[in-house]
């Protein structure tokens, strides 16, 4: 039995008709495509790879913490400002002592306000290229403190690590360069606020350096990419100035190539 010839309309229409969901993560499309932890539909594939940069993004800022607090500080405050010039009326090993307290309170109290930095210099940056801040968030868990500040809501919460920047395009366009720029403005401000904290370690090395070592662990934790982060399920900055910049590079080559 002879079969008729499909129409071209139909036959192109059907070709032009995914045959699977496509993965937001690979661009392929793929019979496996779920919503993955981060809200994005990805395959299985880039769900394991997700998992594993995840982890290793977990061991990675692990290892920095143990490195910068416990070898990185003690030795750079040791090269600089010896236990003995605390105070030439108590012992060294007493001096030591109080010393190691101060530095330890300065380094924990740098990183909590490390965090409000961070997500101002997001907030600062966004509004710059014209975009709309909706929220800022700082910390983690239960909301303490709830305002809404020059058409932003600023949210602190009970946990003081961790926060989120919540911003939409409004009047301005969008682009990934852009994302990119807001996303890279966080970790920056706490690069240059490490390097002004160790500019005045002659000064005040007990306080200093401790600061400066806060602010350096908080923009290599943040620098580092992670697909999503355990307390807002989204990409960290790392992830989203990697992932903006390889979309930016994308459409640049691809608008030469059409020119």
């Amino acid at each position: 039995m002879k079969r008729e010839a499909e129409p071209a309309g139909i036959a192109e229409t059907a070709a032009a008709t995914p045959r699977h969901p496509t993965c937001e993560s690979c661009g392929r499309e793929r019979s496996d495509v779920a919503l993955g932890d981060n809200g994005a539909h990805v395959c299985a594939r880039c769900r394991r790879v997700h998992a594993f940069i995840a982890a290793a993004h977990s061991v990675l800022s692990t290892l920095a913490f143990v490195f910068v607090l416990f070898y990185l500080m003690p030795h750079l405050v040791a090269s600089v400002a010896p236990a003995h010039v605390l105070a030439p009326l108590i012992s060294e090993r007493a001096a030591r002592q109080r010393s190691i307290g101060v530095q330890m309170l300065v380094f924990y109290l740098s990183l909590v306000l490390a965090v409000p930095v961070h997500e101002g210099a997001h907030a600062l940056c966004a509004r710059a290229l014209g975009f709309t801040v909706t929220q800022v968030d700082i910390g983690s868990g239960r909301v303490v403190f709830k305002r809404k500040l020059a058409g932003t809501t600023v949210v602190v919460r009970a946990v003081p690590l961790g926060g989120m920047t919540r911003w939409k395009g409004g009047a301005a366009s969008v682009t990934p360069a852009k994302r990119a720029a807001v996303a890279f403005a966080g970790p920056l401000s706490n690069l240059l606020l490490a390097g002004a904290c160790w500019a005045a370690h002659p000064y005040a090395p007990y306080i200093a350096i401790p600061a400066a070592c806060a602010n350096l662990l908080t923009f290599a934790v943040n620098i580092l990419p992670a697909p999503h982060s355990p307390w807002s399920k989204t990409a960290n900055d790392g992830w989203q100035i990697l992932t903006n910049l390889g979309k930016s590079h994308a459409a640049t080559s691809a608008a030469r190539a059409g020119c």
